[in-house]
């Protein structure tokens, strides 16, 4: 299985954000990969890298790992634009 993760520009040194499935799915398949496609934001693909973690290295990442919960707050233009 093969989960794909956009960056807008390097993910170096950055958290990667997975969900809750992701990270299942991750320690129970061996052969689940995560590819990191980065610098999608400029918009030329040739400009594009491929990172690819799998196996023993993104298991050893996975144990590092930290569960975090949090809350997204939809903001539709409509209300964003309506004055206070």
């Amino acid at each position: 299985m093969i989960e794909v993760k956009a960056y807008g520009k390097s993910a170096r040194g950055t958290d990667l954000w997975l969900e809750v499935r992701q990270v299942e799915e991750a320690l129970q398949n061996p052969d689940f990969w995560i590819y990191v496609v980065e610098n999608v934001r400029q918009g030329d693909p040739s400009q594009f890298t491929l990172k690819m973690l799998g196996g023993e290295r993104l298991q050893k990442l996975l144990g590092r790992a930290k569960e975090q919960r949090y809350y997204t707050l939809p903001w539709p233009v409509a209300d964003y634009d309506t004055p206070a």
